[in-house]
């Protein structure tokens, strides 16, 4: 009796890696295939194949990585940013135990994390998970997403990973590649895979990233903020924006800081 060989023929460009999944009865080829071929072409004719089964239930998946270089973290589907990804599933909030050596950094993260709390159940007809950072467990940090208020000084869980992200903090700043800024007077957002499991994230100072203005309508309830940005603390929050925001960017797909994309600093935002 023959075996059928199926095949699937992609041709991409400036991608890096992907992955085609057919769920369970929607695979189109029979289960008496041998393999169903994937025939992958770059752009610069670099071509390979990839075999993958059919299972019984006539689901498919199959993944195919064009740069085998690539080591440590990569953005990938479900970690890939930006912020508001790490409210799409279970998330906790993480208190601090104790104050920011900032009078301004210590206000911020109250009132971010009060909003929070408030718009989620406001919004999302849901109440949020809230726990101290001391009262973090093991089974919190495999399950849920973390997101963090304060800074080093002031939550443990920050403390603990601190020396992972791609932010530095020091006594009175913290800095953002080759920029510096006053720790007093501006506060860092954003979302990085959590260096204690990085198959979740971690968010630090931030909700959800839009706000009232959005609430009109769903058109405007989109992601406001990149994978991260620097707030002026000294303008005031309001119903756009979390108070001025300085500076913002994307990580680059191994999750690492690029050369500047996004200067807002002259938007008056």
């Amino acid at each position: 009796t023959a075996l059928l060989r199926a095949y699937i023929q992609i041709a991409t460009k400036n991608v890096a890696a992907f992955e085609i999944a057919f769920e369970a009865g929607d695979c189109p080829f029979p289960v008496t295939s041998n393999a169903v071929r994937l025939l992958v072409e770059d752009e610069s004719g670099t071509s390979m194949h990839v075999d993958g089964f059919v299972a019984s239930d006539h689901s498919l998946t199959g993944s195919v990585n064009l740069d085998e270089e690539q080591t440590g973290l990569v953005k990938c589907h479900d970690l890939q940013g930006p912020i508001d990804d790490a409210f799409m599933s279970s998330f906790i909030v993480v208190t601090s135990s104790d104050e920011c050596s900032s009078a301004n950094m210590n206000a911020f993260r109250k009132s971010e994390q009060l909003r929070l709390i408030r718009e989620w159940r406001r919004h999302f007809r849901g109440d949020a998970v809230v726990k101290a950072d001391k009262d973090i467990t093991d089974d919190d940090i495999r399950s849920s997403n973390l997101v963090l208020f304060g800074s080093p000084d002031s939550n443990s869980i920050l403390r603990q990973i601190e020396k992972d992200l791609p932010i530095r903090w020091n006594r009175d700043h913290f800095s953002v590649g080759e920029k510096k800024y006053d720790a007093e007077n501006f506060a860092p957002i954003l979302i990085y895979p959590n260096p204690l499991n990085p198959n979740k994230y971690v968010v630090i100072n931030s909700g959800f990233t839009f706000r009232e203005y959005a609430y009109l309508n769903n058109a405007r309830q989109v992601p406001m903020l990149p994978d991260w940005a620097i707030v002026d603390l000294r303008t005031p929050p309001n119903s756009r924006w979390p108070g001025k925001i300085v500076d913002a960017g994307f990580f680059d797909e191994q999750w690492k800081l690029k050369p500047a994309e996004i200067s807002l600093s002259e938007t008056g935002r």
